[in-house]
């Protein structure tokens, strides 16, 4: 946008730097735009986007925002370098925020994080910028004075998130000579079959083992694979269809303070945003989802069928494999 605005305005030094600085921003992204090119051929695409970027309908208030500022820039504003870089900066935001919604990637995760990171505190930059040029006065010192309550307010803010929160970031020392172990006596890549979704999401971090049920948002694997690997995993766990139920719960209590107990929120693990958008911590599913889930875990069988699985891990013993090792808490079976 800038480049055509230069050319606009028959800048050709600025048009020079500019287009320079555009082939040089495409030659660095090239990687991203093949690999991003090459995620779009998949046949699982669909069902990611679903599952991740959950379209919640168009942003007109973000538009409306946006169509201001841009208005605003157009007229108010003299310096010509100036005036360039804040209609470059409105007119990309108007381009990132309907070309990302007409390209179907949804409005609530990928624009939303741009809103909230790149848009919305550079409006704000340029809305200050409005005022002190209006009031026509020194403002220096009232610059510097919201910058520092703003930079100690959300300092009061972070330190008090992980000082209550800290909990929530502590891993048990049994957890961790679970790690300990697996990392010592099996192979590279080996998949570790466990009920509980906490260890299911710890294992690929502080091991080298694979997982049998694959996240969500993290995976390219069907749903319907992630719910099939997840229902063989409850049912060799000996999980009752009330307990499995109860793992697509409101939550309505945890929602309340944005926390999840993973092992006890199945919704968010294998659907993510899928159908609750914006209400991220919710773990619900539509009522005939669930109902589909518990009748086909009532005809499942308990054991392994066509997926790879080499251990078995969890608190309680199983009818089948071999116990390798055990501690306070958790049990690691070998698979036939």
């Amino acid at each position: 946008m800038g480049l055509s605005l230069a050319l606009i305005s028959r800048e050709p030094q600025r048009a020079k730097t500019l287009g320079l600085s555009l082939v040089i921003g495409l030659a660095l992204g090239l990687l991203y735009w093949l690999n991003l090119c090459w995620f779009y051929q998949l046949p699982q695409r669909p069902d990611f986007i679903l599952n991740s970027w959950l379209a919640t309908g168009w942003p007109f208030k973000s538009i409306a925002l946006i169509l201001l500022m841009l208005g605003l820039a157009k007229i108010t504003v003299k310096n010509k370098i100036l005036s360039q870089f804040w209609l470059s900066f409105f007119s990309t935001s108007l381009i990132i925020v309907t070309g990302s919604q007409i390209l179907g990637l949804g409005f609530d995760d990928p624009i939303g994080h741009w809103l909230l990171r790149v848009i919305y505190p550079l409006t704000a930059v340029f809305g200050f910028n409005l005022l002190f040029n209006y009031l026509k006065r020194d403002n220096r010192y009232l610059a510097l004075g919201l910058t520092l309550l703003l930079l100690g307010y959300q300092a009061r803010l972070h330190w008090q998130y992980f000082k209550n929160q800290a909990p929530a970031f502590m891993i048990e020392s049994e957890r961790l000579e679970l790690f300990d172990w697996l990392n010592k006596n099996t192979a590279k890549d080996n998949v570790v079959i466990t009920a509980g979704l906490t260890d299911n999401l710890y294992l690929p971090v502080y091991t080298h083992n694979n997982v049998f049920i694959p996240q969500s948002q993290l995976t390219l694997a069907p749903t319907a694979e992630a719910e099939s690997r997840f229902l063989i995993a409850q049912k060799i766990a000996g999980v009752s269809e009330a307990e499995l139920k109860n793992m697509f719960k409101e939550n309505a209590a945890l929602k309340l303070i944005k926390r999840f107990d993973f092992d006890h929120c199945a919704g968010h693990y294998l659907y993510f945003r899928r159908f609750v958008g914006k209400d991220y911590y919710n773990c619900a599913i539509p009522k005939e989802k669930l109902t589909g889930l518990l009748d086909q875990y009532a005809k499942l069988e308990p054991g392994l069928t066509k997926y790879r699985a080499d251990y078995w891990l969890g608190t309680t013993p199983i009818a089948f494999g071999k116990l390798l090792w055990e501690n306070s808490k958790y049990k690691i079976y070998e698979l036939p």
